[in-house]
This record gives C-alpha cells, sequence and structure tokens, in this order.
C-alpha cells in the first residue's frame, strides 16, 4: 500500500508544478510506448482525454522502478525511481526554438531545454524530499541519500522532446503478507517431499 501512496504523492507535486500543470503519467510499457506513433493518443489517454489542440507538454513520465530486495523478512524494500521531465523542441531552424522574425535567427537552444527542465525535476525531489520529512512519512518511505543523478536528453521520439532524467533510490516499508499462502503448508510431511508414497 505504501508504494501506491508513493505515487500518488508523485502525481500530487505534478499536479501543483506551474511548468508541468498535473501532466504526468506512467510508461506502463517499459519504454516502449514512449517511441510509437500513437504517443498522442497514450498522453491523451493518460491525461484523462487531453484534447490534441491543447497543451501536453512540458510532461513527467515515471518509468516502471526496478526493486531491490534485501531479503523477504526485511520490511524495506529498495526502489530505483526513473522519471523523466521532458518538453517539446520545435526544430524551426538547426537546434533553435524560438524563432524570432526581427531579427530572423533563432533565441532558444536545446541546451535552455536541459536547464529548464532540470530545474523542474529538482525542485520535484526537493518537494517530495520536504513533504515526507515534514508529514513524518518516513515509516512507510524515504529517499536514500547521494543517489539522485541527472542525466540530459535531446529529441527524443517523434515530438523531438528535450529534458531531464531524473533517477533517485528509495526504501519503501512493504508488509511481508503472506496471505496468499494457504497455513497448512507449515504442517507439511518433509517424508513425502523426500520420499514421496508410491502409487499402487
Amino acid at each position: 500500500m505504501n508504494e501506491i501512496i508513493l505515487y500518488n504523492l508523485f502525481k500530487e507535486i505534478i499536479k501543483n508544478s506551474y511548468t508541468l500543470q498535473g501532466r504526468f503519467l506512467m510508461a506502463e510499457g517499459y519504454g516502449n510506448d514512449l517511441n510509437n506513433g500513437n504517443f498522442d493518443d497514450v498522453i491523451k489517454d493518460a491525461l484523462g482525454g487531453l484534447q490534441p489542440q491543447q497543451i501536453k507538454y512540458p510532461l513527467a513520465i515515471l518509468m516502471p522502478p526496478f526493486e531491490q530486495i534485501r531479503n523477504f523478512h526485511y520490511k524495506f524494500s529498495s526502489f530505483r525511481i526513473d522519471i523523466f521531465f521532458l518538453t517539446e523542441h520545435q526544430q524551426l531552424n538547426n537546434q533553435f526554438k524560438d524563432w524570432n522574425i526581427n531579427t530572423n535567427a533563432g533565441e532558444r537552444q536545446i541546451m535552455e531545454d536541459w536547464v529548464e527542465m532540470r530545474k523542474v525535476a529538482t525542485q520535484f525531489k526537493a518537494t517530495l524530499d520536504k513533504i515526507i520529512k515534514e508529514q513524518v512519512l518516513s515509516n512507510k518511505f524515504h529517499s536514500i541519500e547521494s543517489t539522485e543523478s541527472i542525466r540530459r536528453l535531446s529529441k527524443m521520439n517523434n515530438d523531438r522532446l528535450n529534458g531531464v532524467l531524473l533517477s533517485f533510490d528509495m526504501q519503501i516499508f512493504l508488509d511481508c503478507d503472506t496471505s496468499d499462502i494457504n497455513p497448512a503448508v507449515y504442517s507439511i510431511d518433509f517424508d513425502n517431499l523426500l520420499f514421496p508414497p508410491v502409487a499402487p
């Protein structure tokens, strides 16, 4: 349950971002859906029927997390979180985005998209850490210090998206629920496992 709470917290933070304005989706296809021709439909479905004429970028995309389990008796499990923060790049002239008709020159470069999306990503992470600390949520999940990294990205998928990939590790408290297992399993006759009865 704490894992679900964490994902919903991600959504709430992004909903309150002035830049992202709630544009957040989960890449259920391990990123394969980011590079296909119907990415517009993926975004529209994820954002609740977004119309084509509406703004769909910048947005954040959560990749399916990678979980590393120390052992099943240790209550905290380590999750690698990867979130893309992406904005659209319009190839108007070489690497420029905004075109000034007065000077006949581009005014915005790809690196500016990197800087803008890095700012959004780091503010997201700082807000997440602050909420966890102030709401005393560390018994449910907490960040692992010094695991954050940011990777710059350019011209992703058909929409030529620029931005960053924010990666960090978290520990999530997961209750070792064994309700899926019949308790009768603990009464197994191990002699029968080693020497199964011979069928008549």
